[in-house]
C-alpha cells in the first residue's frame, strides 16, 4: 500500500472514530432523556417498544484489596500479558 492510501486510510479511520463519538454521545442524551422520563419505573411500554430499565446486583473481585491484603497469593495468580494497542493521530495536532 502506498503511503497517499495509508494517510487516506488514516483520515477515513479518524472521521469514523469522531463519528462514532459523536453517535454515542447523541445516544447517551437520548437514553437520558427516556430514563428522565421512566423516573424510577424499571418498564415503559409503548405500542412498538417495551423498555426496561432494571437493577442488576453483581460481584465483582476486589484485585486492588486483594493485592495489598495477600501479595503472596496475588504474585502467584497474577498473569501478565501483552497487546498490541492500534492508534491514529494526526501529527502536530
Amino acid at each position: 500500500m502506498t503511503e497517499r492510501a495509508i494517510n487516506m486510510k488514516a483520515k477515513k479511520f479518524m472521521a469514523l472514530q469522531a463519528e462514532m463519538a459523536e453517535l454515542k454521545a447523541q445516544m447517551e442524551k437520548i437514553k437520558k432523556e427516556i430514563q428522565d422520563e421512566m423516573g424510577t419505573s424499571e418498564e415503559l411500554n409503548t405500542e412498538k417498544y417495551l423498555i426496561k430499565w432494571i437493577f442488576v446486583n453483581k460481584t465483582k473481585f476486589d484485585t486492588k484489596t486483594f493485592k495489598v491484603e495477600h501479595p503472596d497469593l496475588y504474585n502467584i495468580f497474577a498473569k501478565d500479558s501483552t497487546e498490541r494497542r492500534f492508534t491514529v493521530a494526526e501529527k502536530g495536532a
